[in-house]
């Protein structure tokens, strides 16, 4: 249980949205296959990532996407950036968002804090 469990405030402010696990993909006979997508339906919050100190932290390339970040109860996983492993998407509002980056603040607030980029 968390210290100070936060995520009782999420409930008026959560939305519905798509975690999706995509594979990596690989050829079969010569042709390229597309990994297996799985989603899971989970509840976030979602706000814009603002211009402060967590947006300027950021690896170089990744400023000048649109970003979001998502506040939830389940655990993510940071997508690879090498397409070898599964990559982490969260669907919203008819776009889809890479989680590039996860914070585990479980135990002190009760929530997961992920950071994803569109996926262009």
């Amino acid at each position: 249980m968390a210290s100070f469990d936060v995520t009782e405030a999420f409930d008026d402010l959560e939305v519905i949205l798509y975690v999706v696990n995509v594979e990596q993909g690989s050829y079969v006979a010569g042709e390229w296959v597309d990994g297996a997508e799985t989603s899971i339906q989970t509840n976030c919050v979602v706000q814009p990532l603002p211009p402060s100190s967590e947006q300027d932290n950021q690896p170089e390339g990744y400023i000048e996407t649109k970003k979001l970040r998502f506040f939830t109860k389940r655990e993510l996983k940071v997508s690879d950036q090498t397409g070898q492993t599964t990559n982490t998407f969260i669907d919203y509002n008819g776009d889809r968002y890479r989680i590039y980056k996860v914070e585990d603040w479980f135990q002190i607030g009760g929530y997961y804090l992920a950071f994803g980029e569109i996926d262009q």
